[in-house]
C-alpha cells in the first residue's frame, strides 16, 4: 500500500496545510481545542509577517519615488531633487565666490532691523486706525457696543487696507531696487528702469502721505495738551519726519537684506532640507520593519 501526498490546489491550502504542520509539530500532544488554538495563533504570526512584508515594500517604493519625485518651486517649476540639487550648488559657488572676493551684497541684515518693517506696519496701522476713528466719531470707550460696532470695524477695515498698501509699494520698491545692486551693495541707479523709477516716486508718496497723517495727530493731540505754538508744530513735525524716515526704512531693509542669489540660495535650502527629511523618515520607518540598511540613505 503506498502513501500519496495530498493534492494542492491553490496558495491557500498551501497555507492552511503548513499552518497544521507548524502546529502538530510545535505541539505534537495536542488534540482538539488546543490544536484550534495553536492554529489561531500561528494564523496570527503568519498575517502579523505579512503586513511586516507589506510595510517594508511600501517604504522601500516610497525611497524609490522620493528619488525622482518632482518639487514645488514658485520659480522654477517643478525641477527634480538632482536638478534642484545641482542649482542649489551653482548659486553656492557664486555666492561663495563673491563673498571670497570681499563682495558684501549678499550679506544678511541683523535680526533687529529686519524687523523693522513689521514694527513700522504696527505703528502705520495704530495711526490710521486713530486717525479712521476720529473721522468717524467713534467714542473709544464704546467702540465694540451698538451702532459704533459697525464704525469701528469700518474703521479698521480702512486701516488695514491702507497699511497693506503702502507696505505692498514699499516692500516691492526695495525688492525690485535689491536687483540693481552692485558688489559692494550699493544701488546702481543708472541701470533702473522707468518701472523702478515710478515705484520709487510712489514709495516717496506714500512715506509722506504717512508722515502728513502723523503731523495732523499729533497737532491735534498737541493742542488738546498743554502745548501751544512752536512747541506742538515742533513735536509734530519731528514725529511726522521720523515717520517718513521709518515708512523709507521699509525699502532699505528689503533692498539691503542680502541679493537676489542669497535669497534664492534659501529658497531651495529649505526644500532640499524639506525633502531630505522625508527621504530619512522614510529610511527609519523602512529600518524598523527590517527592510532597510541602518548605515546609509539611498
Amino acid at each position: 500500500m503506498s502513501l500519496a501526498e495530498p493534492p494542492v490546489s491553490d496558495d491557500a491550502s498551501q497555507e492552511e496545510t503548513m499552518t497544521e504542520i507548524t502546529s502538530v509539530t510545535a505541539f505534537p500532544g495536542r488534540s482538539g481545542p488546543g490544536r484550534a488554538l495553536d492554529r489561531r495563533r500561528a494564523d496570527v504570526v503568519h498575517r502579523g509577517e505579512d503586513l511586516a512584508r507589506r510595510e517594508t515594500l511600501a517604504g522601500q517604493e516610497e525611497l524609490t519615488w522620493l528619488k525622482v519625485a518632482p518639487l514645488a518651486d514658485p520659480d522654477h517649476g517643478y525641477p527634480t531633487p538632482t536638478d534642484l540639487q545641482a542649482l542649489h550648488a551653482a548659486v553656492t559657488a557664486v555666492v561663495h565666490g563673491d563673498t571670497v572676493d570681499g563682495a558684501r551684497v549678499h550679506h544678511r541684515l541683523p535680526l533687529g532691523l529686519r524687523l523693522v518693517p513689521l514694527a513700522v506696519t504696527a505703528i502705520d496701522v495704530t495711526v490710521l486706525f486713530s486717525f479712521f476713528s476720529d473721522l468717524a466719531r467713534v467714542p473709544l470707550d464704546q467702540a465694540f457696543t451698538g451702532r459704533t460696532l459697525r464704525l469701528t470695524v469700518a474703521s479698521v477695515g480702512f486701516a488695514v487696507l491702507c497699511t497693506l498698501v503702502a507696505y505692498a509699494v514699499l516692500s516691492l520698491t526695495g525688492r525690485r531696487l535689491r536687483s540693481f545692486r552692485d558688489a559692494l551693495g550699493d544701488v546702481e541707479w543708472r541701470c533702473t528702469g522707468a518701472a523702478t523709477r515710478l515705484m520709487t516716486a510712489l514709495s516717496v508718496v506714500v512715506s509722506l502721505a504717512v508722515g502728513s497723517l502723523m503731523y495732523v495727530r499729533v497737532a491735534q493731540e498737541a493742542q488738546q495738551g498743554e502745548l501751544v505754538g512752536w512747541a506742538a508744530t515742533t513735536v509734530a513735525v519731528v514725529v511726522a519726519v521720523i515717520a517718513v524716515v521709518g515708512n523709507l526704512a521699509v525699502v532699505a531693509v528689503h533692498c539691503f537684506d542680502g541679493s537676489d542669489e542669497a535669497a534664492l540660495l534659501r529658497s531651495t535650502g529649505r526644500r532640499l532640507y524639506r525633502w531630505e527629511r522625508r527621504r530619512h523618515d522614510a529610511h527609519v520607518a523602512l529600518i524598523r520593519h527590517g527592510g532597510g540598511d541602518p548605515g546609509r540613505v539611498d
